[in-house]
């Protein structure tokens, strides 16, 4: 089993866990595009699971990301 896109996809999501503001606007379609082109080669069910979770992480960063935008007047 080849667990490097696991690992990637870890340290994507710990990276995206301290985001904030534009960062969050750029890196969530990031790695959900990341995460979506992963789950086409995840091995095992385990796998699956983490990345759908990862892949609802970067929507939720997209989401916050949106929102700080607009706090900001900037949409």
């Amino acid at each position: 089993m080849d667990v490097l896109p696991l690992y990637v996809a870890l340290w994507i999501g710990a990276a995206a866990a301290f985001a904030s503001g534009w960062w969050t606007c750029v890196a969530g379609p990031l790695l959900s595009a990341a995460t979506a082109f992963l789950v086409v080669v995840a091995d095992d069910f385990t796998e699956l699971l983490v990345l759908r979770f990862l892949n609802g992480v970067a929507a939720q960063m997209w989401l916050m990301g949106g929102a700080f935008s607009m706090g900001m007047g900037i949409w």
